[in-house]
């Protein structure tokens, strides 16, 4: 995501973001990153902005309380992440369709469908300017709670190392 900058209205203020946010784009300074920005929230004014990259932060799944904490965040962030700005393209294939979990069972579809979704897209050389190859889920899928917590912190690790593969510093949004 950028960072929110408001009170531009000059048209030089434009054409200066258009470039800067193609250069982000650029091989020269991608390198071997997936994405051309991560995903952020911006606070602070906008002479001193602050942009936050949003992961996932829920404590590692270790019983059903902490499963469901952990898959439901998993599944927001990664539905955010997937169709952020920072791709190459939108990935509008691999969205999860699974209802929010409420119990064991509907954790477990849930986890092993975003387990399916994530792979996907992470090796989508559509979606990004690099596929990664490197962060990829490979935990069996949920079968019981032992293997749901296993999956689910792989996913944690995975995910957050996959959507932090971009250039330092933030693209800019012209609010």
């Amino acid at each position: 995501m950028s960072l929110a900058v408001k009170g531009a209205d000059a048209p030089i203020a434009f054409a200066l973001v258009k470039n800067y946010n193609l250069l982000r784009r650029s091989p020269t300074v991608l390198g071997a990153a997936y994405h051309s920005d991560q995903l952020e929230t911006t606070t602070g004014d906008y002479k001193n902005p602050v942009a936050t990259p949003l992961t996932i932060t829920a404590p590692v799944a270790s019983d059903l309380a902490t499963s469901l904490v952990l898959v439901t965040q998993i599944a927001f962030v990664y539905e955010r992440h997937r169709v952020c700005s920072g791709h190459k393209a939108s990935d509008t294939t691999n969205a999860v369709t699974s209802p929010a979990a409420t119990n064991l069972a509907t954790a477990q579809t849930l986890a092993n469908e975003i387990k399916a979704d994530y792979n996907a897209h992470a090796a989508s050389a559509a979606a990004h300017f690099t596929a990664d190859g490197a962060n990829l889920i490979t935990s069996a899928n949920a079968s019981d709670q032992a293997t749901l917590n296993t999956l689910l912190n792989e996913m944690r690790t995975d995910i957050n190392a996959h959507m932090a593969s971009a250039p330092a510093g933030s693209s800019i949004l012209l609010t």
